[in-house]
């Protein structure tokens, strides 16, 4: 069975099992790949008549899938508590737990905004470049994350908190391993000063996700994650949803800091701050760090604690006014804009 033709079966069988109980109201698919389907249900809770979307993770029926989909299951249960990756929900009297229904599935947050894919395909249908403020504070959203895949919070006690590095990182952490656009998805703002102009973004789907402490290619799991969020913010800075990154060091970058010159895998976005630069509007600090999670040796990517504190920094001091005659730096105009990307139809 093609995977189109069992996420068609998935989508009958979830308009059964919830149609059977008056609190749930199945929303429709989402969106399949090669090993399950992921569909939008609502809930309304009895005692508030409050209703609350979650996302329902289904396993195709091989057993390929539903150990992809057990993995990811306990990857999830241990980033419990990261606020940059997807929650796994718990639905009281959930249908699926039923003995009678066979294969495995997940039940998780529904973020309301869309992939960082759809983003950026729409985002150049309407500029021709992303704000360096709104490109620092995906930036920080993507940090957070690897920090929390470096040191999963495995917290049971319901609490979701931001993620920083607090002393030294156990030296086997997690790494995602298919950490393309598709799999970073936009939530609404929170009303905190690193969100409440820009959506967060969450990592989504472990289903590939490994563990090591070094491997001669890679480096660590915190190299390879550094690497792919680098890959990321090259998407967001080209506004090329497949930008054109391999691991062969063809750039060179200065790091002053470091004193250091550095051999990047940014070549894309290469050279920052002189004549014939690409994107002469980017922030060069920004291009520099971006070039420096892509460094083409591992063990010349930063640590955490450098990136996130330098990201960090960036997010909470850069105001509009660091950015002279730029007025697509202001507040408002960067939240019109992303709103204006996710939600409003191309004209």
């Amino acid at each position: 069975m093609f995977a189109w033709d069992s996420a068609r079966q998935d989508v009958d069988d979830l308009v059964e099992y919830f149609s059977r109980d008056e609190r749930f109201d199945f929303q429709g698919f989402i969106a399949h790949g090669s090993y399950g389907s992921a569909s939008r249900v609502r809930y309304r809770n009895p005692t508030t008549e409050v209703w609350k979307d979650f996302v329902v993770k289904r396993a195709f029926q091989s057993e390929t899938a539903e150990e992809a989909m057990r993995k990811e299951r306990e990857y999830l249960r241990r980033f419990r508590g990261a606020l940059h990756i997807v929650q796994i929900l718990e639905v009281e009297n959930n249908p699926l737990n039923n003995p009678d229904i066979q294969g495995e599935w997940i039940t998780m947050e529904w973020l309301s905004c869309g992939s960082l894919g759809d983003f950026i395909v729409k985002a150049k249908r309407k500029t021709d470049r992303l704000p360096n403020r709104l490109l620092w504070r995906f930036f920080l959203c993507l940090v957070r994350a690897c920090i929390a895949m470096a040191n999963p919070p495995n917290r049971s006690d319901g609490r979701v908190e931001r993620e920083r590095v607090a002393g030294e990182l156990p030296e086997v952490g997690v790494s995602h391993s298919d950490l393309h656009n598709g799999n970073v998805v936009l939530g609404e703002p929170l009303e905190d000063f690193e969100h409440t102009i820009t959506p967060i973004l969450k990592v989504i789907d472990f289903g590939n996700a490994g563990e090591w402490a070094f491997i001669d290619f890679t480096g660590t799991t915190t190299h390879s994650n550094l690497w792919d969020i680098g890959k990321l913010m090259v998407s967001l800075i080209t506004l090329d949803e497949r930008p054109h990154i391999v691991n062969v060091g063809h750039g060179a970058v200065a790091l002053p800091e470091r004193g250091m010159i550095l051999t990047t895998d940014a070549e894309q976005i290469l050279p920052l701050d002189e004549p014939g630069a690409p994107y002469p509007l980017l922030d060069s600090e920004l291009g520099r760090l971006v070039c420096w999670c892509l460094a083409t040796e591992p063990e010349e990517r930063p640590s955490l604690w450098d990136i996130g504190n330098q990201v960090g920094f960036a997010v909470a001091s850069k105001l509009a006014a660091a950015y002279p005659d730029r007025p697509e730096e202001d507040n408002d105009y960067i939240s019109q804009l992303w709103r204006r990307i996710v939600f409003e139809a191309d004209s």
